[in-house]
């Protein structure tokens, strides 16, 4: 297999929405919306608006990094990062426990403080391992440390996308470490394509068992029976889940939240007619602080999709509209299509970085992008801010170091 795909963005891309379509036409859960020909018409533009967002930034020139040269302070950062988990962990406990299920919760100022700090032992995180790759190929132990401090928040919350934007981080690497042997920009020993490779199985490994268990907790018996009552599973797809043996409550899990994307698009397209949010509803955590009178509040959005449920007899297991569906929220169908065209170019930009200099910075941001294409299948990248909080933190810290011009890359 060829490792290097694992550093695509568009590979990962393809690889989370394949999965929704498999289990949507798979799951044995019947819903009253699905693949109509809006839905169908909607998905496969988007789909031409971002490759052609793609296609067009590759006629840029580029501003990239000096290999040779870089202004961070890793342990400054790392610091607060690690100071960050504390102070939320703490203010989360302190004021929820420790869940086992999703629900509601809460955290004083002193949570949201530290919870802008986290996303950057992602960032380093990813980083140290990616230096460490291109210098001595293999990964760092303080790396994937702080991989899983990044993860710690969420697992706390009951929560598995950070421990998934792990395992996805670590691939990226992974393909990261082999593209550097293809290019030969590097000596990379038997020994070191072993260790790497163990390093890597291991900690996919650790991050796969972590998910099992907190998934095993997240959809119980109790959750089962729920789906069962309020939705409409063929017979098929019980005897397959039974089939399942101990791992049934995985099969709903998987069914429950990977099979309703397609369906809440189709619904999304059909029935919401505002109110439209500009923005505001994928960065949510804006809009919650703004003036009432400025009717940008995210949850106006979320009220009305409820209303839309009891209306149209729809529900929605994980209410997973995806990014597509946020941005039909916050801009219409028509300007969820042209954002798609924004997403292909600013994505083709810094894959063109990063292949055309395998700079341990561009390594890291790409590992970023990869990793949010999970997101993508929920709410959007930038509807947590575990994700976007990454983003932000790598741009203030390392964009500054951008100096070379690069015509064609």
């Amino acid at each position: 297999m060829n490792y290097t795909v694992f550093t695509n963005t568009f590979y990962w891309l393809g690889i989370f929405w394949i999965l929704i379509l498999g289990v949507y036409l798979t799951s044995g859960i019947k819903y009253k919306y699905g693949l109509s020909v809006y839905s169908v018409a909607f998905i496969l533009a988007c789909i031409f608006a971002l490759y052609i967002g793609a296609l067009k930034a590759k006629k840029r020139p580029l501003l990239v990094f000096d290999i040779n040269k870089t202004s961070v302070n890793v342990k400054k950062y790392i610091v607060w990062g690690i100071v960050g988990v504390l102070v939320f962990s703490y203010d989360y406990i302190r004021l929820n426990g420790i869940a086992t299920s999703k629900g509601e919760s809460n955290i004083s100022l002193l949570g949201g403080w530290g919870a802008l700090f986290i996303p950057l032992l992602l960032v380093f995180g990813l980083y140290l391992n990616a230096r460490k790759i291109r210098n001595y190929g293999k990964f760092s132990i303080i790396g994937v440390v702080l991989i899983f401090l990044y993860s710690v928040p969420c697992m706390i919350n009951a929560g598995r996308e950070a421990i998934l934007f792990g395992v996805i981080g670590v691939l990226s690497l992974y393909g990261y470490n082999n593209l550097l042997i293809a290019r030969e920009e590097k000596k990379t020993g038997s020994f070191h394509k072993f260790f790497i490779t163990i390093g890597s199985f291991f900690t996919i490994l650790f991050f796969g068992y972590a998910i099992l268990e907190i998934s095993s907790t997240r959809f119980s018996d109790n959750e089962i029976n729920v789906l069962l009552t309020y939705k409409d599973v063929s017979s098929q797809a019980m005897a397959e889940a039974v089939n399942w043996g101990p791992l049934e409550f995985l099969y709903y899990n998987i069914a429950s939240y990977f099979s309703h994307q397609i369906p809440f698009i189709d619904f999304t397209l059909k029935e919401y007619h505002g109110p439209y949010l500009f923005g505001m509803y994928e960065l949510n955590i804006i809009s919650r602080r703004l003036p009432d009178f400025l009717g940008l509040d995210y949850k106006l959005a979320t009220s009305e999709l409820h209303r839309l449920y009891v209306s149209c007899g729809e529900s929605f297991s994980g209410a997973w509209n995806t990014v597509l569906g946020s941005f039909i929220i916050d801009f219409t169908w028509v300007g969820a299509i042209i954002a798609c065209y924004g997403c292909g170019y600013v994505v083709s930009i810094s894959q063109r970085k990063f292949v055309s200099t395998l700079d341990p910075r561009y390594a890291t941001l790409v590992a970023l992008l990869c990793l949010s294409t999970f997101s993508t299948i929920q709410l959007g990248p930038f509807f947590q801010t575990q994700i976007y909080g990454a983003y932000i933190w790598w741009y203030v810290i390392f964009r500054k170091d951008e100096c070379n011009i690069l015509e064609h890359g």
